[in-house]
């Protein structure tokens, strides 16, 4: 681990305290982390408005009053797993930011946009669903929480496109090209299972969504290559 890394673990740390206000040593963030990751795994096997304390502490193999003391709500135990999420988006950025948007080069990197889009979410399916809900709710905590997952993606997109002086065919800003294309991965990733019952493979999810990011980042113009 980086100086920069270990500082940054040191600066987490000392962030987080437990309902008394107190600061959890490392046995009590270890502690702490295992709801969390309870609480995750217990999402993905029920609706979140069926979710128990008793369920989130039963899986972490401690008590109710163990997870309260950390967390006075579920909510905000899936309000930290947000944070998680968001942490992980840079995966998905990098990758519009490192390609090369012009001719078989860009095709690829759509593809491999596409594929880590969809590993992603559905990764993150279980926690992304609740907070899917309590934005619903208007819970504007949330509500930032799941712009927050999608925003630099969508920036990293406009940005190429400016940089790259796509002429869009047909006319829009780099802006709205964002705007749409993460807005088009999102919607396929969140039916993603639906579709698959359905008969529509993954791999062809994949592919069409690889021509269109492609296909607008060059422009407009027909970006498959066999």
């Amino acid at each position: 681990m980086s100086e920069t890394d270990a500082e940054a673990r040191r600066n987490q740390e000392q962030a987080v305290r437990a309902t008394d206000g107190r600061v959890p040593k490392r046995r009590g963030l270890a502690t702490r982390q295992r709801l969390l990751d309870a609480t995750r795994t217990e999402l993905g096997k029920r609706a979140y408005r069926f979710l128990t304390v008793a369920d989130i502490a039963r899986e972490a193999e401690t008590s109710p009053s163990t997870f309260y003391q950390y967390f006075p709500r579920i909510d905000l135990a899936i309000f930290e797993l947000a944070q998680e999420v968001i942490r992980d988006k840079s995966r998905l950025t990098v990758i519009v930011q490192d390609a090369s948007w012009t001719g078989a080069d860009s095709r690829a990197a759509a593809r491999r946009l596409a594929e880590e889009f969809l590993s992603f979410w559905e990764e993150h399916r279980a926690v992304l669903k609740a907070v899917d809900i309590l934005m619903g709710e208007g819970d504007d905590r949330f509500y930032e929480a799941r712009v927050s997952v999608l925003s630099e993606l969508s920036s990293a997109f406009e940005a190429q496109v400016e940089e790259g002086g796509v002429d869009l065919a047909p006319p829009g800003d780099a802006k709205a090209v964002g705007a749409v294309l993460v807005s088009m991965l999102a919607h396929v990733a969140a039916f993603e299972p639906g579709l698959t019952s359905r008969g529509y493979s993954r791999e062809a999810l994949e592919s069409v969504m690889a021509d269109i990011i492609a296909s607008m980042m060059q422009g407009g113009t027909n970006a498959h290559t066999t």
